[in-house]
Parts: structure tokens; sequence; C-alpha cells
């Protein structure tokens, strides 16, 4: 049975060979020869999923054959999971001795869109071409309300639904999460479900306590999914769709107090201070009335030999939010017992969902949103990484390294999963706030936290991303590259082979938006790298302010999508020149 499974799987790597010499589908008119010989190969094996995959031009990236002594496979530098079940081959795995994969070339149209038909190319380069119109993306808020006012809000949400929606979304019904996720591993990617219902400061609609344990609970069956469709997937989660954002803004700003305070005896930034200077600080700041000294926080400095500093970050860091309400008579916040539920309510929420992941095996990816919000959503999502990260990366914490001290607080916290003994879980991206950000400290007169330049931002990213992975090499962090910038990939993939990181490796993988990026993606996919689509899903109505906000935020990678619209509208001719 073992050989003639081998020579099931090699029968369709040599038909996939064949089709891809004629450089088209089978719905497309190959040259005889070559067709006859794919057709008479590919009836060798079950007939089903031979033409399903033929037809889809799907060239997954993993394999794993079966060990024979006519075949000498080095699968060293393939993934640990691979799908046997879907017969999946690569190209290489038609010759005898090791498989050598090639760089990435990420300007092959013919591979990189492969699996895309005339009209999906089509319309891919429609929807680019309208979203990179910045104007139009900036005020498409008033576009949407007048083009209601007269047309209709039924006829507005079918032209939406079938135009932006289908690119960057998918319907929330079991259908087509499972079409939109099979059809992603059939090429070798991984998917993120993310349910698209997020709120700001101006959004009224999660006030209620039931509307968020509604989203908890969303969240929690959105891992069910992700579990039993794609074992490698992702869940992707918006704490200000559990928590109210104007709590989330509050709590920021005591934990940003607490910090400062705490900052101002360390004169040499060690990030520790003397025993004294703390217990200074704590009883001026916080009031536990008479049970002060037997309270949890404190127990870790109480219980430290005399004369040794106390690492205050490490204890800020591990402050439970619900402890800010012995804060309210000291700093310049209001935190009324409304808070205090609030912080019990999103304390429970976010651990459940950590617990969950760890229990499913799901990796959990927390989004990082502006820094108003940051605090105390990085203060959660480090708690969540320390209890549960212990036999893997589940949780991932959000690094919008834009930001002028993103670097340090990424090395202080690599430094403390190496001392602790957990796996700090990294998603690394530039950033989406960048206007709002400076525009909101310049109205505060305060200096801007925003590098300056792109370059600045660029070569922030590439350092951090080089620490990241010197520590993936040691086995204490897994990292989520979330980028659309090819300069930045090939950058890691560099990096990889310096550290000699698998390309298959279960700790770094590569992610991009549904509906952007397709070259990076798929081709990162066919060459074995980890790689993995963000799709958004829910009911259009509750997508659309997803779908505004997050076109509003990344109006300046769509506008110099034009890179992008070259490359589908090269694969497009050449396809339709084939014909």
């Amino acid at each position: 049975r073992a050989n003639q499974n081998q020579k099931t799987l090699v029968t369709r790597a040599r038909a996939r060979v064949a089709l891809s010499s004629a450089h088209c589908s089978l719905r497309t008119t190959p040259p005889k020869t070559t067709r006859g010989m794919a057709w008479r190969l590919l009836q060798r094996a079950p007939r089903r999923e031979a033409v399903a995959r033929a037809n889809a031009w799907a060239w997954p990236r993993r394999t794993e054959l079966p060990a024979g002594p006519s075949m000498a496979v080095d699968v060293s530098d393939q993934p640990r999971n691979m799908s046997m079940q879907h017969g999946l081959v690569p190209l290489d795995a038609t010759h005898d001795g090791p498989i050598e994969l090639s760089r990435p070339n990420f300007n092959d149209v013919d591979a990189a869109f492969r699996g895309h038909s005339l009209g999906t190319l089509l319309f891919s380069w429609a929807i680019l071409g309208t979203t990179s119109i910045r104007p139009l993306v900036q005020n498409c808020e008033a576009v949407l309300d007048y083009s209601k006012r007269f047309l209709g809000t039924r006829t507005v949400e079918f032209a939406i639904k079938h135009t932006m929606f289908r690119h960057f979304c998918v319907e929330d019904n079991p259908m087509a999460l499972e079409n939109a996720i099979d059809g992603l591993r059939a090429r070798g990617v991984n998917s993120i479900l993310d349910y698209a219902k997020e709120a700001d400061l101006s959004d009224s609609s999660v006030s209620h306590g039931e509307a968020m344990e509604q989203t908890f609970n969303e969240f929690l069956r959105t891992m069910d999914v992700v579990k039993s469709l794609d074992d490698d997937g992702f869940t992707a989660i918006k704490v200000t769709a559990l928590a109210k954002p104007e709590f989330l803004q509050k709590s920021s700003q005591l934990l940003n107090f607490v910090y400062s305070k705490f900052a101002e005896e360390d004169v040499d930034g060690a990030g520790t201070i003397p025993r004294s200077a703390f217990m200074r600080v704590f009883k001026n700041n916080f009031h536990y009335g008479p049970n002060m000294w037997s309270c949890d926080p404190l127990q870790d400095v109480l219980d430290l030999p005399v004369g040794t500093p106390v690492n205050y970050r490490r204890w800020c860091k591990n402050l439970p939010i619900v402890d800010l309400k012995n804060l309210q008579d000291v700093a310049d916040v209001h935190f009324d017992e409304g808070d205090i539920v609030e912080a019990q309510d999103l304390q429970r929420r976010m651990f459940a969902l950590g617990e969950r992941a760890a229990d499913k095996g799901v990796r959990l990816l927390v989004d990082a949103e502006q820094t108003y919000f940051q605090r105390t959503m990085d203060q959660l999502a480090f708690q969540m990484q320390q209890r549960y990260n212990r036999g893997g990366a589940y949780v991932y914490q959000t690094y919008q390294l834009y930001l002028k001290n993103s670097d340090k607080e990424l090395e202080w916290e690599l430094r403390e999963a190496s001392e602790k003994g957990f796996k700090l879980g990294a998603k690394i991206v530039r950033g989406a706030y960048m206007d709002s950000e400076r525009a909101l400290a310049e109205s505060k007169g305060l200096p801007s936290p925003i590098h300056d330049t792109k370059e600045d931002t660029d070569q922030n990213f590439n350092r951090c991303l080089d620490s990241l992975l010197r520590e993936v090499g040691r086995g204490t962090s897994s990292v989520f590259i979330a980028s659309h910038s090819q300069a930045s990939i090939e950058h890691a993939l560099d990096r990889m082979k310096e550290f000699n990181i698998p390309r298959a490796s279960s700790d770094v993988f590569f992610g991009q938006l549904k509906g952007m990026a397709d070259h990076l993606t798929f081709t990162l996919g066919q060459h074995g790298y980890r790689v993995a689509k963000l799709v958004p899903y829910g009911k259009v109505t509750d997508v659309m302010p997803f779908l505004i906000r997050r076109a509003q935020e990344n109006s300046a990678i769509l506008s110099r999508s034009s890179e992008e619209r070259e490359l589908i509208m090269r694969a497009f001719t050449r396809r339709l020149c084939s014909l």
C-alpha cells in the first residue's frame, strides 16, 4: 500500500509539471501533446480530487512523501504538519534526491496568480484601482450617505456586497467560510478569521454589556471554526469590541500614570529602583486601606531579600487592571463603579479567550489600536502570554513599529519571556493610525509618538524583525510578520537563512489582507513558507464600519497599489494572449 501511495503521489506531481510547462490551466488550450499527457497522468489518480486541483491550478506548498527505497526525500525544510490527506506535493518532488526550493520570485505573475481566473484578475484590478483614489476613500462615509439618500439603502448595500465586500471580506455563513478557507489551504495559505465588529469613541453600539458578551461568544465560536477547518489557522480580535472605548482610554491613562510615577525614580533607566523608593511611590499613590501590607500586588516586592532592587516595569506589567480602582483618589481620572465592573468583565473575557486558544491549539492575534487605548491592551496581552504561552505561542501581541518607543518595549519583553520561561508571540506591523496620532499629539502640544520619516520606521521594523528572528532561532519567540512590503519580506527571508530557521518553521508566519498583495501571499505559500490571509467576516451591515475604517486607515497603502495592479494586469494580459 505504501508503494502504491508513493506511485500515486509521483503521478500527480508529474501531471502538475506537465500542466505547469504549458503555462495555462485545463480551461485554456495547451498544446495537444502536453494536454494529452496531463490527462493520462491525472486519470491514474483519484479523478475528482486530481481534476479539481488541476482546474484550480492549486500548487500546494506542503509535502510529506513516504520514504521508500526508490526515492530519497529530504523534508527537513518542510512543514511538520503535512497534509497527506490532500495528496499535496511540490513541483520539486518529481525526481529522486533532496528537494531544493528556489528563492521566491515575487514578480513571476504566472505562478503568483495561477489560481485566479480571468474574471477574478479583472475584478481585483478594478477594485484596487477604485480604492487607490485617496480622496474617495477619505470621504467614503459621505459618499455612502449621499448614495443611500438617492439610490436607497438596499441598492447601495447590494452594490457594496458584490464589490468591496466580496473582494475584502466573507459572508457569515458556514458554506462561505468553509469555501474561503479551503480555497486558501489548497494554495498553501492559512487563514486568519476576523469577526469584523469594532467600536470607537463615537460608537455607542457597544455600551450595552449584552452586545459585548455576544461579541465575546462570537470570538469563541470563531476559534472553534478555525480549529475545525484549518489546523494552522489564526483568530484575530479587537479589544474595542469587548469593552467600552471610554473605559479603555481611562484605564490606559491610569496605567501610564503608574508607569510614570515609578519611572521618575529610575535615574539610570535600568528598569529597576531601590526598594525604599518603590515603597514610597506605592504608599503615596495607592490606597488599599488597612489591608495595604497584605494586598496581592505588594507581596512579590515584600518577599525580595533586603537590598534587592525592584523591577518596577515587571511589577507594573503584572498589575491587574481591576486594581486601578485604588488610584482614583490620586490620578486626575475618575474610576467609578461602572469602570470596576468593566475591568472585571474585560479581564474575564480576555483570559477566557487565551485559555480557549491554548486548549484548542489556535493562535490568537490581539490587534493594536490607537495609543490612547493601547496601554491596557498591551497589559492584558502580556499577562495572557505569561499564562498561556508555556507550551507554545498561542497569544500574539501586536507591536506598531512606527512608534518611537516600540523597539525598547519589544526588547524588554523579549528578555522577560526568556527569564520567565514563556514564548513571546509578536505580531509586527508598521501601523495604521499615523495621521490621527500626529494630529492628537499636536492638539495636546506633545511630541509626536510616530517616527519622523518612513525611512526611520523601516529601519526600526528591520531592527525589531532581526531581534525576533534571532530569538526564534533560540526557541524563545514566535513572530507573525504582517507586511505588504516586498522589501521587508525579502529582508525576513534573508535573516531566516542567516539564522538557520527552516522556511516551514511554526514560529515564523507572514500575513497579508484578503484582496491585497496576492503576489506576495501565494508566492510565499508555493515556496513552503508559512503565510496567512486575514479573512474578515460578518454580515454586510455589520462589516460596513469595518470596511470604511480599514480603508481609511490603509489609504496610504491602497493609494500605492499601482505596482500590484500592474502585476495583475500583466497576468491578465499573458493569460488572455495564451487563449
